[in-house]
Formats: C-alpha cells, sequence, structure tokens
C-alpha cells in the first residue's frame, strides 16, 4: 500500500520502521525524511547509514 499525505506524516512523526519495496529491491529502515520527489530511511546495516530513494519508485510499502 502507498501511504496517502496523512498516513506519511504520521509515520514521519514517529520514524517508523518501514519496508520500501521498488522494482528490483526491498529495503527496510526507519523512516528519516519525505519529500515530494524522496524517502529517505535510516538503514541500519549500511555503511552509508541513509539510504535516499525516489518516490515515484515507491512500489509498495508496509509499516
Amino acid at each position: 500500500m502507498i501511504p496517502t499525505d496523512m498516513q506519511w506524516n504520521a509515520l514521519l512523526q514517529r520514524h517508523a520502521t518501514v519496508t520500501v519495496t521498488l522494482d528490483d529491491r526491498k529495503i527496510t529502515g526507519d523512516l528519516y525524511n519525505v519529500t515530494d520527489e524522496q524517502v529517505i530511511l535510516i538503514v541500519q546495516d549500511k555503511e552509508g547509514l541513509f539510504e535516499v530513494l525516489n518516490r515515484a519508485d515507491v512500489r509498495d510499502m508496509s509499516w
């Protein structure tokens, strides 16, 4: 399910742990920020810590 703007805001306020599905992979992390174009996750196992995703590429998301 792709969140509505209201759901994005509620998830962002709690820095919820989400799983984002793209065409080629799934990424689980804590929601750090959302803009009209990007979704930014904090990913604990990633060397750079942040994963910046194109919001248009998000196919599904669970929380």
